[in-house]
C-alpha cells in the first residue's frame, strides 16, 4: 500500500472514530438535528441579519441545500423569518427560543469537543504542529480550489 493511501485511510479512521464521539456525546436534547442543522443555528446564532445567501457562503453549501436546512428548522419552531423595514426583498433568519436553546446547548457540546481535541494537539511537540499546521493549510487550501471548480 502506497503511503498516500494508508494516509487516506488514517483520515477515513479519524472521521469515523470522530463520528461516534460525537454520537457518544449528543445528548437527547440535540437528538433530531443533523450536523447541519446545528451548524446553520450557530451561524444564524452568531451573524448579523443572516439570510440564506449568506449562510450559503458561510457554510461553504449551496442556497438550495440551506433553504431546505432552513425550512427544517422552521418547522421545528427553531428560527423564525424577518425583514428589515424598508426592504421587502430581502428575508433573514433569527433563532426562537427553541433554537437559541438549542444554540446554546450546541456550543456546550462544541467547546467540549474543542477542549477533549486541544488536550491531544498539546501533548504533540513543536515541530510536529508546525508540520501537521502546513499540512493542513494546504489540504485545506487544495479542497477550497476544488470546490471553486465544481461550483464555476
Amino acid at each position: 500500500m502506497k503511503k498516500s493511501e494508508a494516509l487516506v485511510l488514517e483520515f477515513l479512521q479519524y472521521q469515523n472514530l470522530s463520528a461516534a464521539l460525537d454520537k457518544l456525546r449528543t445528548h437527547d436534547d440535540l437528538v433530531g438535528y443533523d450536523h447541519s442543522e446545528l451548524n446553520c443555528l450557530q451561524c444564524i446564532g452568531t451573524m448579523e441579519h443572516p439570510n440564506v445567501t449568506a449562510l450559503a457562503e458561510r457554510m461553504q453549501m449551496t442556497r438550495g441545500a440551506i433553504s431546505k436546512i432552513i425550512q427544517k428548522l422552521s418547522d421545528k419552531g427553531a428560527v423564525a423569518s424577518y425583514q428589515l423595514p424598508g426592504n421587502r426583498q430581502k428575508v433573514y433568519y433569527v433563532l426562537t427560543d427553541l433554537g437559541r436553546s438549542l444554540f446554546d446547548r450546541h456550543e456546550i457540546r462544541h467547546r467540549q469537543w474543542e477542549e477533549e481535541e486541544q488536550r491531544f494537539y498539546d501533548s504533540l511537540d513543536q515541530a510536529t504542529l508546525e508540520t501537521v499546521t502546513d499540512f493542513m493549510r494546504r489540504l485545506n487550501g487544495y479542497l477550497l480550489h476544488q470546490l471553486e471548480e465544481k461550483r464555476q
